[in-house]
């Protein structure tokens, strides 16, 4: 069995409305600070996009993946998104293909989705 770890950020993350994706996953870490990537409100589910500044920070949660079920998760986040693999955590993590999205949509300010869901989007 080949494990895959994945940095979680949005509705996959442990209590997020997705998190059912991961039920045969490993949570490794919970409330990690990730440091040189950004977070946007796009509705009912936040992209992430690699920022220019390590000051940005996203937090998310680290889980072991079975390789085989790494095709459900790319179903789930579909085609606006790619994983990339973060050398500093080793991790994959789901990104946002549309960089140009930052100027257009809400920025989280703290980098969290589930507070900023459970604040009413502050």
């Amino acid at each position: 069995m080949v494990l895959t770890r994945l940095f979680v950020y949005g509705t996959l993350r442990k209590y997020g409305s997705a998190n059912h994706f991961l039920q045969n996953a490993y949570l490794l870490k919970y409330n990690l600070k990730l440091p040189g990537f950004s977070l946007y409100h796009c509705g009912a589910y936040p992209i992430a996009i690699e920022s220019q500044e390590d000051k940005n920070t996203i937090i998310g949660d680290i889980y072991e993946v079975e390789e085989n079920n790494l095709d459900t998760l790319d179903a789930y986040e579909g085609e606006e998104y790619f994983r990339k693999q973060i050398p500093q955590i080793n991790c994959q993590i789901y990104l946002a293909r549309d960089r140009s999205l930052a100027k257009k949509l809400p920025l989280v300010p703290h980098g969290d989705w589930l507070l900023y869901v459970r604040n009413g989007n502050r």
